[in-house]
């Protein structure tokens, strides 16, 4: 996700969590979504082949992350769920009816695996958001039930806040067929294996393999331009754009960037759509979304921020809730060297911009509180507002990696490298990241201690 943050807000405005012992690796489960788009409603089914993740559990839990703000995003309802065809138990849980609790019988107790069918129709609102109704696109992210991840014997029911962005997912082979007026465009990142045009309607037939979510958007008035890639395709949907081939060559000539740093590319296509959307981008597998109006600079800076994520919070990916930090702060990070290599762009200048805001933000914070510490490993919901999160996260983040590339003498990426070819498509934590150091293990978890978990003002002037 990618906010930019003005000096001038900055004027009007303790708790740390250790690192997790070990990686989550498991099976990828696969997932087979049936819908239809329309009238503003999705209508349809999803059916996991969801592998048991303790034996003895007697019920698995789903997000239904609509319901969180339906009163603003749209409204979920639950129409049937079966587990291997036979109906079960459910019930909503939560103030909003966010999750979804099925009870699993008794026969599952010794299965490795069940097959989860789950009925439901999504109402969308008018909303600039992830899920909503933006003008004349419609964005349709997060709109199905998706399984709460489980670790340390639990199932992660985290709240689906309005800061940063509240997900922990699991990785799954999508199979999906949607249907939708045929007077729509639909962009996306899937592979599309076939096209079903009846009447006024058309079905697409398509698939995203090991990807942690499927994501679209539609519009009655995309434009689109198309461009070999190796052997993948990268996509660029837009409404208005004077320059789109210039747009197109942009985005293939990041991805070139970060194919060659980091590794190679993990899905099929890739592409990129404007919206009419609240924030300056947000990123999917294989997918992202940018706000439309952007003037050049800010759409480069967005776009790039979300190929980024393609390799750092979607092929390899955290608990955001838990470690925003790492997605958001990793990816500035690779942004910034992005410009500095490409544009030529000094990253001194970067560097100065977010100490600026950084040592803004502190130095107010401790007028109110002068033991304030800005930790930045912890949960969404125990940063005091947007603006700490924004900071923290995003500012001081980046600070945090580009100081440990200096540690390092400049060899971040050597390790980054190392780090998503050992754990792509895993859920992964900072552990999993200090272990690729080997000899220098030591010295850099001291350095996440230091300035990550125990909140050292390291940055302030």
């Amino acid at each position: 996700m990618k906010k930019i943050i003005c000096i001038s807000l900055i004027f009007s405005l303790v708790f740390a969590v250790g690192c997790k012992k070990s990686s989550v690796k498991k099976q990828i489960s696969n997932c087979e979504i049936i819908v239809e788009y329309l009238d503003g409603a999705i209508k349809g089914s999803v059916e996991y082949e969801y592998f048991l993740p303790s034996r003895g559990i007697k019920k698995v839990i789903f997000n239904l992350y609509p319901n969180a703000f339906k009163e603003y995003e749209g409204c979920f309802t639950i129409k049937k769920v079966s587990v291997d065809k036979n109906d079960v138990e459910w019930q909503y849980i939560g103030e909003t009816s966010q999750f979804l609790s099925i009870e699993l019988p008794k026969r599952a107790d010794s299965a490795e695996k069940i097959k989860i069918f789950i009925e439901f129709e999504c109402i969308l609102k008018e909303c600039k958001q992830r899920l909503g109704i933006a003008g004349d696109v419609v964005n349709i992210a997060f709109f199905y039930p998706i399984p709460c991840a489980f670790n340390n014997g639990e199932y992660l029911m985290q709240p689906y806040l309005e800061i940063g962005d509240p997900f922990c997912l699991d990785f799954y082979n999508f199979d999906i067929t949607f249907t939708l007026p045929s007077v729509f465009t639909i962009a996306s990142g899937v592979t599309v294996k076939g096209i079903d045009i009846l009447g006024e309607k058309t079905t697409y037939f398509c698939n995203l393999k090991n990807a942690t979510n499927f994501a679209c958007s539609l519009s009655e008035k995309y434009h689109v331009v198309s461009k070999k890639w190796g052997d993948k395709r990268v996509n660029y949907y837009f409404t208005q754009d004077e320059a789109p081939e210039s747009k197109l060559e942009l985005i293939i000539n990041a991805l070139d960037y970060f194919n060659e740093k980091i590794g190679s590319y993990a899905y099929d296509n890739f592409s990129v759509a404007t919206s009419d959307y609240l924030l300056n981008g947000m990123e999917y597998s294989a997918f992202c979304v940018i706000k439309n109006g952007l003037n050049n600079i800010n759409f480069e800076n967005a776009v790039v921020h979300e190929i980024a994520h393609q390799w750092i919070g979607q092929a390899v990916c955290f608990n955001e809730y838990e470690s925003g930090y790492f997605d958001e702060g990793l990816t500035e990070f690779l942004t910034a060297l992005y410009l500095a290599d490409t544009k030529k762009e000094g990253l001194e200048k970067r560097i100065n911009y977010a100490k600026i805001l950084f040592n803004t933000f502190v130095s107010e914070q401790c007028k109110k509180d002068k033991n304030y510490k800005s930790v930045i490993k912890k949960g969404l919901n125990e940063f005091c507002d947007e603006m700490e999160y924004q900071i923290l996260a995003y500012e001081k983040g980046f600070l945090f990696f580009n100081h440990l590339n200096d540690k390092l003498n400049g060899e971040l990426l050597k390790y980054l490298t190392a780090f998503y070819k050992k754990h792509i498509f895993e859920r992964v934590n900072e552990d999993d990241f200090i272990n690729v150091f080997k000899s220098k293990k030591k010295s850099v978890k001291a350095e996440f201690d230091k300035i990550v978990f125990f909140g050292d003002n390291y940055f302030v002037a």
